[in-house]
């Protein structure tokens, strides 16, 4: 269970933005804020697995019609459900 953020939201040096995370254990994350599917060099395999994991979970969410995300405005964005394809 995450026990707290580390930090607010950072800039790498690569230029991606991210987020450090400490589990109970004293295990520090970074939680890269991108959606490319192929590991980043700065990630371990952890990092990785745990970042595919949500965008893997928000893209079926989305797929679905069901809530993503809080846009900015702090208001749930939701797919709406009566689009074409």
């Amino acid at each position: 269970m995450i026990e707290n953020f580390v930090s607010e939201i950072m800039t790498h040096e690569n230029g991606l933005q991210y987020k450090e995370i400490e589990f109970q254990e004293g295990i520090k994350l970074k939680l890269f804020n991108t959606n490319k599917p192929q590991r980043l060099e700065e990630e371990s395999m952890v990092e990785y697995r745990i970042r595919r994991k949500l965008n893997n979970s928000h893209l079926r969410n989305f797929l679905k019609g069901e809530v993503v995300y809080d846009s900015s405005n702090r208001k749930p964005f939701v797919k709406p459900k009566n689009l074409e394809q």
